[in-house]
């Protein structure tokens, strides 16, 4: 028999996320008595840090220790810094909002035990090389680009070739070493192996999905601050950047998320203060793209960005389908293509 607590939060989501709006990280890292401030770039509050690896972000509502890989909620924090299992930590929340009956923070847990940080894992990158002209014309023509525009990401280094999982490949990386996307050149998808299904992207071993690939380029002068273009996955990098050339386009900066699931991460924020994004969500039928937009949409104006976005609804391509992403407005149809005069802020 479940108790009161378990079915409070087990089976009343409602009620969880009422206490993770009502009493957030911030308030728990100032009732629990730790040292410093708790920033979107900060010290652990709980093991020695000499430099900045934790964060706490999307306005106190998430945590993440990068030493350790730890993330999670404000019960998550709870959980960690005071070594509870989690009723205990929900109803030591309870108590600090005032549904619950205060219980005093145990001081033998006050200061908790330092966790080993966890070794990263590197970037594992087969031998990579930038294409015969035969390849770069393959991706343009089974992503309906310019076949310019493959040009141009090999130029920047975000476009690169290889064999990944026994097939030629491209693959979409930007050189920080953070991540690295691969879909077969054949346009087919990648077969089940191990615990992976059939897939039609490939993230290599080593990668963080919470860095948006070709934020940053090896060229850039200092205090290069150009407009970015944030989309969700590799063809619709390419085709931001096609869509630049087709308009001459200066002074915007294509950048991916590979993976709608994942936020950004409290590195690439820093690096984000303050421009201008506009955001371009997969319209898919289940809605992940738009949630994941809304929530990139507010990780983003957390640090002072403008943002907007671009809407594909009532789009349709030359065969009457609908338009659900950047990609596909590249096939739009000729009433569909006024659009295009709107794609760029």
């Amino acid at each position: 028999m479940k108790t009161n607590l378990e079915n409070r939060y087990g089976d009343n989501q409602a009620h969880r996320d009422h206490l993770r709006e009502t009493y957030r990280i911030t308030d728990a890292w100032r009732d629990l008595g730790f040292d410093g401030t708790p920033a979107k770039s900060c010290r652990s509050p709980w093991r020695e840090d000499r430099k900045a690896s934790f964060s706490v972000f999307d306005d106190g509502r998430s945590f993440k220790d990068f030493s350790t890989e730890e993330a999670g909620d404000v019960f998550s924090f709870v959980m960690r810094a005071l070594d509870l299992p989690f009723k205990e930590a929900a109803q030591w929340i309870e108590g600090r909002t005032g549904t619950g009956p205060r219980i005093e923070t145990p001081r033998q847990t006050k200061v908790p035990r330092s966790h080993p940080a966890k070794e990263k894992r590197s970037l594992k990158l087969p031998t990579l090389d930038e294409g015969t002209h035969d390849d770069l014309a393959q991706v343009a023509r089974i992503r309906g680009l310019d076949p310019y525009a493959a040009e141009i990401a090999v130029k920047i280094g975000t476009l690169r070739f290889g064999q990944v999982c026994g097939e030629r490949s491209w693959i979409l990386t930007d050189g920080s070493g953070k991540l690295a996307e691969a879909r077969r050149l054949d346009g087919k998808t990648f077969e089940p192996v191990g615990s992976l299904s059939a897939r039609k992207a490939h993230t290599l071993a080593g990668s963080s999905k919470a860095w948006p690939c070709g934020l940053t380029l090896a060229e850039d002068p200092p205090n290069h601050s150009p407009t970015v273009l944030l989309v969700e996955g590799g063809p619709d990098y390419l085709a931001a950047l096609d869509f630049l050339i087709r308009f001459k386009a200066q002074g915007f900066r294509p950048v991916a998320m590979l993976g709608k699931s994942n936020g950004i991460s409290s590195e690439a924020l820093e690096l984000m203060v303050g421009r201008r994004v506009r955001i371009y969500p997969h319209h898919d039928p289940g809605g992940g793209g738009m949630e994941a937009a809304h929530k990139w949409a507010e990780q983003l104006a957390s640090v002072g960005c403008q943002v907007d976005g671009f809407s594909f609804d009532g789009l349709t391509m030359g065969g009457g389908q609908p338009i659900t992403d950047l990609n596909d407005l590249l096939f739009a149809d000729e009433e569909s293509r006024i659009a295009w005069k709107g794609l760029l802020p």
